[in-house]
């Protein structure tokens, strides 16, 4: 029974005391005999075009926390993630960054296994890490697979696609992500962006093997896409590459599955 061994290494969503909740209300009501009567919300299509922020600073194994921020564009099913992880739950902290880009292919939304949700595959054709530890800095330089011990200096920029990427990491270019979505509304008519919720142990997974959960959802942001903290270029304009496929000069870390490598390889190594 090896789960009476297993240690949490993950922060629960906090809880806040609701004002004003219906859905709370009709659950205190109800009993056995009279169970609450809940409505599902009509099934929305899987469109995935526009621009998509974290509603709030997302807990991570191991103590990390993390905003995302991504951009779809229908036309040539072509996406961007900005991804920003940090060490508090303020997200003030940076600890490592990255930016990747590819493409993405939505499946039959009746083949996932899970109600509601669409399978879609996001390849990952180009990808940068910035690092902002020092003591993370230093375990990269050590690590030969992870590039030349002078490229992994704090605040500076590094490109992987011209590698396979960086294992210490969880980092694999090119890659390719088994996931699934869904879009979803709130009370107040918002947009909400559901990706699966990676796994713990960075398993790599197959088409057969998607998650079978959400993670927190993205809200879809109004306007153009947003810019990159001290670049003054959007999102999408980034560096000026092919198509949508612009790799930014900015922040962030991949947050497809690979938080609990980063967490597990580098942070534990700190202690």
């Amino acid at each position: 029974m090896t789960y009476l061994h297993y240690k949490l290494i993950h922060f629960f969503l906090f809880l806040f005391q609701a004002v004003s909740c219906p859905v709370c209300t009709a659950v205190s009501r109800g009993n056995e005999r009279s169970p609450p009567q809940l409505h599902a919300r009509p099934r929305l299509p899987a469109y995935l075009g526009g621009d998509w922020v974290s509603g709030r600073c997302e807990p991570r194994p191991l103590g990390l926390f993390l905003r995302r921020r991504m951009h779809f564009r229908a036309g040539d099913r072509s996406w961007i993630g900005v991804y920003n992880y940090f060490s508090e739950p303020t997200c003030t902290q940076r600890t490592v960054d990255a930016v990747a880009s590819g493409r993405y292919e939505l499946g039959r939304a009746d083949d996932s296994l899970v109600a509601g949700a669409t399978p879609v595959q996001l390849r990952v054709e180009r990808a940068s890490v910035t690092v902002w530890d020092s003591s993370i800095s230093r375990d990269l330089q050590a690590d030969p697979p992870c590039g030349a011990p002078d490229l992994w200096q704090v605040g500076v920029q590094n490109d992987l696609s011209l590698s396979p990427g960086c294992a210490l990491l969880g980092i694999g270019v090119p890659n390719l992500d088994y996931d699934i979505v869904r879009v979803d509304m709130d009370d107040w008519g918002s947009a909400l962006l559901y990706f699966g919720q990676p796994d713990t142990d960075n398993k790599r997974r197959g088409p057969d093997e998607r998650p079978t959960s959400y993670q927190l959802p993205l809200l879809r942001c109004r306007g153009g896409p947003p810019s990159l903290p001290g670049s003054g270029k959007s999102l999408v304009d980034g560096a000026g590459l092919s198509g949508a496929a612009a790799l930014a000069g900015g922040s962030y870390i991949l947050a497809l599955g690979l938080s609990a490598a980063l967490a597990s390889a580098v942070i534990l190594r700190k202690r």
